[in-house]
């Protein structure tokens, strides 16, 4: 085998375009796994927003948490003039010193009868005013 400084030049060359161009490639590949990072980021902070505003508007056991008193939110009664309905009330302490919460009537919106603590399992806040009412 004999030295052909043409055929080594020749080769030299096109490593070199070889490496040119992988360069290239390299620096489109780490700009996409880049922008994958960040996509994923702002995956995660957007499932952590949903997440919580999924928990402030999940309901609440009574055994658990109670609402802070005097403050109107929704109920679910499990007392038989209400079975199962889904009624706004607020909570407080009767002259007894037990807790009573005041149900709304869904129809007439007026106060109506207090409902012992026992017949309301679980709350949850009431949701905001939509922005176009305020």
């Amino acid at each position: 085998m004999t030295w052909n400084q043409q055929q080594e030049e020749a080769d030299a060359e096109e490593k070199i375009d070889r490496c040119v161009k992988f360069a290239d490639h390299v620096a489109l590949v780490v700009s996409e796994r880049k922008r994958a990072l960040e996509a994923c980021h702002k995956a995660q902070q957007l499932q952590a927003e949903l997440d919580a505003l999924k928990a402030a508007h999940n309901w609440i056991k009574t055994s658990e948490r109670m609402p802070e008193p005097e403050t109107v939110v929704l109920i679910v009664c499990t007392h038989d003039f209400a079975d199962g309905e889904i009624c706004t009330a607020k909570c407080y302490l009767s002259v007894r010193g037990s807790l009573v919460w005041e149900y709304y009537d869904t129809e007439t919106g007026e106060a109506g009868k207090d409902i012992a603590d026992k017949w309301v399992p679980c709350w949850m806040p009431l949701p905001d005013m939509p922005e176009a009412l305020k």
